[in-house]
């Protein structure tokens, strides 16, 4: 197993720590703001599935993390999804939701 992660603050962070403790391999993709701006989070998960990924695991539903489980899905890989809980990451999911709609109408 390696764990593959942008080093992120949440569950990222948790799961690095997680692996670091257990002696797992890590592989750190970082965005590069300087080259892709805004885009740079959407060309690190890109990047991520260009890697031998054998699935993700999402926790909550960012626009960036649900942008990295549809392109998963899309290449057939198994997408683990770890749902927040309460009425405020309800509507996070109902915002990254609607920017995940939009992005697909504007590609």
């Amino acid at each position: 197993m390696v764990l593959c992660h942008k080093g992120s603050k949440g569950a990222e962070r948790i799961a690095a720590a997680w692996a670091r403790n257990r002696g797992v391999a890590q592989v750190l993709f970082r965005p590069n703001w300087n080259a892709y701006a805004k885009a740079a989070p959407f060309r690190v998960n890109d990047e991520m599935l260009r890697t031998r990924l054998r699935g993700v695991i999402l926790f909550g539903g960012g626009g960036i993390g649900l942008n990295l489980a549809e392109k998963a899905e899309r290449k057939g890989l198994h997408v683990a999804r770890i749902a927040a809980e309460g009425p405020e990451a309800a509507l996070a999911q109902a915002r990254a939701r609607k920017a995940a709609q939009g992005m697909r109408q504007a590609a």
